[in-house]
């Protein structure tokens, strides 16, 4: 008698229990269709955000309203470099963001309120993605109903673009309230000044001093012009950089040690271009702008400006690398903000240079004139003291307009009309396919016991 249990036995065996194998699995449909159909549903609405124009917010106009003096590496880097999306989804996270929302949910009682912190909410209710290489954010609220599900997710954008306009404002608003203060005292000694030149003409009767003299008030007014917005743009740049070390203090106070400013490439780079505007201002006493020598110098100043770029981000970044995304970005702001103000503070010792030569070119003129030409040029500095700082105050206050427009909804939060779970058809297949293994577990169970006894009884035979 054989041992084995064959094909035909199987064959046999499935024949014999195709009714209860049916019964299985369609059982096994049903209990789980019915069950699909016991469950509370959820519902998904779904938010897709563009991170529009990523940068470090409150960096905004350093540099860009300086007017191009000094080493202005901040306005050429985009207003203090990108911001991940992914601290964006920090922001979002945030009890700033969620807490509103926590605080309206109907369904809650005050305890469970109370109880619920931001983080549950998030595991609970959200879902957030980054497709890799791009600066869109999709986030999926899934809740209870339709109504709360687009409540949620509506409510998350509108509280987040809140929140980056505050952060915008708050980080924006020492170096405002700074420029605002400076304003209003260059703008007192900008007519103290006048009204003194203005005195000094009437009584002594010079109001319009010789073509020398007229030549050197020009010579003059361009280098206060670049002087100005030279000492304003470093008078930022410092404030600016006190507020960036008292953030990075926050992190860690050995983050304020690290130091750009000592990395011979940099510095060799900083001493070119800094050689490089003050040929451009020489040029300039001969030439009109758009001659083809100051069209050449002002290129070659651009290269030189994008190269220290690239040195100081390389020089950071190799220094950097441990950082999370928050430490890091702060520590790049710090080192292009003191690249910065020691290029401007270059700027105005350069400049005091020539500032000098033209001083001792006065000494050369009559007493009244050059008393009146002294006078001319206190009033030079602190009119374009005046408007550096004006330009300042109005670059902050379109910086301010931008802070509200970091995200942009590319599809606002829609009202579900169909549950995202259960899903009736995949709970369907599922117990249709768990009945299948149930029912094909049974008939090779059987065939193992019908094998087990063919052998007991060879034994017996035996």
């Amino acid at each position: 008698m054989k041992d084995t249990l064959s094909l035909n036995d199987l064959r046999i065996i499935v024949k014999t229990t195709w009714k209860y194998s049916l019964k299985v699995i369609i059982g096994c449909g049903v209990f789980a269709l019915l069950l699909a159909f016991a469950l509370p549903p959820k519902y998904e609405s779904t938010v897709k955000m563009q991170v529009k124009q990523p940068k470090s917010m409150g960096m905004g106009a350093i540099g860009a309203a300086a007017g191009g003096a000094g080493v202005d590496l901040l306005s050429m880097l985009g207003m203090g470099q990108q911001t991940s999306p992914k601290e964006y989804i920090e922001i979002i996270e945030s009890r700033a963001v969620l807490q509103p929302i926590i605080n309206q949910l109907d369904d809650l009682t005050d305890e469970e309120k109370k109880e619920m912190t931001v983080d549950k909410f998030s595991k609970k209710y959200l879902d957030m993605n980054n497709p890799k290489g791009t600066n869109i954010i999709e986030l999926t609220v899934t809740a209870k109903t339709p109504q709360q599900a687009q409540f949620i997710a509506s409510e998350i954008s509108k509280n987040l673009k809140n929140q980056l306009t505050a952060m915008g404002q708050q980080d924006n608003s020492y170096m405002k309230n700074f420029i605002e203060n400076q304003l209003k005292q260059a703008q007192a000694d900008m007519e103290a000044r006048e009204k003194e030149l203005l005195a000094y003409s009437q009584k002594n009767k010079v109001f319009s001093p010789d073509d020398q003299a007229t030549a050197m008030v020009n010579a003059y007014a361009e280098i206060e012009k670049k002087k100005a917005e030279s000492v304003v743009g470093g008078d930022i740049a410092k404030v600016k950089l006190a507020e960036v070390n008292r953030q990075l203090a926050k992190e860690n106070k050995a983050f304020t040690e690290f130091n750009m400013t000592d990395n011979p490439s940099i510095e060799a780079i900083r001493g070119h271009i800094i050689a490089k505007e003050m040929e451009i201002l020489t040029l300039k006493q001969t030439y009109q702008e758009k001659h083809p020598s100051v069209i050449l110098a002002r290129e070659q100043l651009e290269a030189l400006k994008a190269k220290l770029v690239d040195e100081v981000a390389k020089a950071v970044k190799s220094q950097t690398m441990t950082l999370n995304p928050v430490q890091g970005e702060l520590i790049k702001q710090k080192a292009l903000t003191e690249a910065s103000v020691v290029g401007y503070e270059a700027s105005v010792a350069a400049l005091n240079q020539i500032q000098g030569n033209l001083d001792n070119e006065i000494l050369k003129f009559s007493g009244n004139t050059a008393t009146f030409l002294s006078l001319k040029r206190q009033q030079i500095i602190s009119q374009e003291i005046y408007l550096a700082l004006r330009k300042q105050a109005e670059q902050y206050k379109i910086q301010e307009a931008k802070d509200s427009m970091d995200i942009a909804i590319i599809d606002e939060a829609d009202v579900p009309y169909k549950p995202s779970f259960p899903k009736k058809s995949l709970f369907l297949a599922a117990g249709l396919i768990l009945g299948f293994f149930w029912a094909s577990g049974k008939v090779l169970y059987l065939a193992y016991q019908k094998e087990e006894l063919a052998i007991r009884g060879t034994s017996v035979s035996a």
